[in-house]
């Protein structure tokens, strides 16, 4: 066979190189961890960053006043009711934003889908 003096003759790894490609993957992930640890902590000082239950507190109080004022003025009952649905429909906007924009999921059905193709 001519072609056979050619081909390269695969070897296994050694336990050496499989510990130590372990240990450098791992040491990757930690690396990444602590860059999106220090991006996030970076955006919370710079204010970029707004705390979830502090802005339904806020939110809470304001869509208080707002429905206060709706039932107390001279809207129909039906106008009054059409309003009040519209605002409770807040939180669900919110939350669909906030799912939107959230990198997490993205990441995890990344990690799901690559180790599913090694």
């Amino acid at each position: 066979m001519p072609g056979a003096l050619n081909r390269p003759v695969k070897r296994e790894k050694s336990l050496a190189e499989i510990e130590l490609t372990r240990y450098n993957a791992a040491r990757t992930n930690v690396q990444v961890h602590l860059a999106e640890r220090y991006k996030l902590d970076n955006e919370i000082t710079r204010g970029q960053v707004i705390r979830k239950d502090e802005l339904m507190k806020g939110l809470s109080r304001i869509a208080d006043s707002i429905v206060s004022r709706i039932t107390a003025s001279t809207l129909s009952r039906n106008e009054q009711d059409d309003i009040l649905k519209e605002l409770a429909s807040l939180p669900l906007v919110l939350e669909e934003a906030i799912r939107a924009q959230t990198q997490l999921r993205n990441r995890e059905k990344a990690a799901r889908k690559d180790d599913k193709d090694s």
